[in-house]
């Protein structure tokens, strides 16, 4: 009873963050932004109605995939348009940009596709699954083109002049891009990425990550356009060479799983419960596996000894991938200049760059071994250790996202896309490092991580990174606290909440272990290091204390309830709230 409770309350929770931005978009000076708050507020209606009263039929593959929760998460499926509806208002609220409409029609754009993405997943969970592959790809077409049509006619009643033909075409391509992506990911996710995702969680990635490619594919196709049928926005045009190299980069690694797919299947480590198996025991050998208590193998750790041929044969595979298709694709929407000699000349352009390298080399050199040590030696409880690297990230991004953000986006994509390179050597126990990466990470795993990926790490420097990389460059007048979400809320919120909750707590919210002491010091410190980072990057501009206030109290309520992995889903709601200009009054006759 206590844990319904608690999901309702989550959901609840979730349903008012949409009704807000949705009703911040309703009073948007831009009258062809409204009708995306319409069909926010419908749909996350229908999605915490649907999931309130259980009408949710899960599809059991979906189920044998997905990670052992008390809760799917189904509600955070929203969190796809959540985002596009706030980066939307922030660009109607960007009047510094000579390309300042395009720039908010193309997110127009984007928002009807992840609707599109979203709808198609609610269709799935509430039972309207097409019995043919055809009709199933006629649902598909039906959703983009109604996102083309809701783009348009959004369009043409603002009083627009918008080609009618050129808009639908387009926008239907997007949206219909995205949904084969989606698709196509989904396949993925439910035969080779096992226990690594609930649903919700699975569909956050899978959302973003479609959209992402298909941005990628339209910036490409933009470049390489010779007729005059041209994109009904030109949002492509002033795109800065930085964000192609870190979006470009960022897919070419993301992709190398898929492209390396039948090395995969003969080497990675595919079974979720090898993450449970201490390495450090005496009974797990590296090279024959992990044994039961007669001596017979239980895992496939690494049952057999990756061949001499096996190991040219990846690095063969990643040089092609990376070295050859990406690095040309990427290089050619830089104007024909190698993605790794931009990366180079941008580093080194500047000597605050400089800076920002030798602050980071001695923050890790100092914070590494002295969390290793507390790690093995303190005896320390899991959780206290798990949030040092939180208040690692703090001091390590702090200082740099206020002083030289836009190189610190670019480092943050150079390290999200290491990160998974570590992982795929990791599960293909590519020696000498497959198995000590493997015990190294397993000092800080828990029950979340029981899947064929550990993506915890990843996911709290992807929470860091994602509010920076969506809102640097939007000179609204709340993105300057809104680019902070991440660092703010993973940094000190979820640190100082699970340090002196589980520490000090007495008070436990309904339905789970999270104390009411420990939401109370995430948002005192959420909102003492989101001020001191205000004040720091953007003193002589005002601090929106009323949208700060509600928004991060709403995300650290939320974060006492769920069961999702926090670092991938809180920072998106925060910097979605967050970069809300004001919050909406209701018209009230005397007001």
């Amino acid at each position: 009873m206590a844990a319904e409770t608690s999901r309702q309350v989550e959901i609840a929770l979730v349903g008012i963050a949409c009704a807000t931005v949705a009703w911040a978009l309703e009073g948007a000076e831009h009258a062809h932004v409204r009708a995306e708050a319409g069909f926010l507020v419908a749909q996350a209606a229908l999605v915490t109605v649907a999931i309130s009263e259980h009408a949710v039929v899960i599809p059991r593959i979906w189920l044998d995939a997905s990670r052992t929760s008390p809760d799917n998460g189904l509600v955070y499926v929203l969190l796809g348009p959540l985002l596009c509806a706030s980066l939307l208002l922030a660009h109607s609220q960007d009047t510094t940009s000579f390309t300042a409409e395009d720039q908010l029609q193309y997110a127009r754009a984007i928002f009807w596709a992840a609707s599109a993405c979203a709808m198609r997943f609610q269709a799935f969970t509430m039972g309207w699954v097409p019995k043919s592959p055809l009709l199933s790809a006629a649902a598909d077409l039906l959703a983009a083109l109604s996102s083309g049509v809701m783009w348009v006619l959004g369009s043409t009643l603002a009083g627009l002049r918008v080609d009618l033909a050129s808009g639908i075409v387009w926008c239907t391509g997007l949206s219909l891009c995205a949904l084969v992506m989606q698709k196509f990911l989904i396949d993925i996710w439910t035969r080779a990425f096992k226990k690594s995702f609930t649903v919700g969680e699975a569909f956050c990635v899978i959302i973003a990550i479609a959209l992402t490619f298909t941005d990628f594919v339209l910036l490409t196709l933009e470049r390489t356009m010779i007729s005059s049928f041209t994109l009904p926005f030109g949002a492509f045009n002033e795109r800065a060479p930085l964000w192609v190299a870190l979006q470009g980069g960022l897919l070419g690694v993301l992709a190398l799983p898929l492209f390396m797919n039948s090395f995969l299947k003969k080497h990675a480590i595919l079974d979720n419960e090898t993450l449970f198996v201490d390495p450090r025991d005496p009974s797990f050998n590296f090279r024959a596996g992990p044994t039961s208590p007669d001596n017979t193998p239980l895992l496939s750790w690494n049952r057999d000894a990756l061949a001499p041929k096996d190991l040219v044969i990846f690095v063969g595979i990643v040089g092609v991938w990376l070295g050859g298709v990406i690095s040309f694709w990427v290089g050619f929407l830089l104007g024909g200049q190698h993605p790794v000699w931009f990366v180079r000349d941008y580093t080194f352009s500047s000597a605050e760059h400089a800076k920002a390298l030798v602050y980071w080399i001695a923050v890790l050199g100092l914070g590494l071994p002295v969390i290793h040590l507390i790690a093995s030696r303190a005896g320390w409880p899991l959780i206290i250790t798990r949030k040092l690297y939180h208040i690692l990230a703090l001091a390590i991004f702090a200082p740099p996202m206020v002083a030289v953000p836009a190189f610190l986006a670019l480092s943050f994509g150079i390290a999200v896309a290491l990160l998974l390179f570590i992982e795929v050597v990791r599960i293909c126990r590519i020696p000498p490092f497959g198995a000590w990466i493997h015990a190294f990470l397993r000092n800080y795993t828990d029950s979340r991580d029981e899947g064929t990926t550990i993506l915890t790490h990843i996911y709290l420097l992807l929470g860091c990174a994602i509010p920076l990389w969506l809102f640097t460059d939007i000179a609204g007048p709340s993105t300057s606290e809104a680019r902070f979400a991440g660092l703010a809320i993973l940094g000190a919120g979820d640190a100082a909440g699970a340090i002196i909750g589980s520490q000090l707590g007495r008070r436990h919210w309904p339905g789970g272990r999270k104390t009411f002491e420990g939401t109370l010091a995430a948002v005192l410190s959420t909102l003492a290091v989101l001020r001191a980072l205000h004040w720091a990057h953007a003193a002589d501009k005002p601090f929106n204390w009323p949208v700060v206030f509600v928004a991060t109290t709403l995300t650290c309520l939320i974060e006492a309830f769920t069961k999702q992995i926090d670092n991938l889903t809180l920072p998106v709601l925060y910097a979605a709230l967050l970069a809300l200009p004001q919050l909406p009054m209701p018209r009230l006759p005397f007001y």
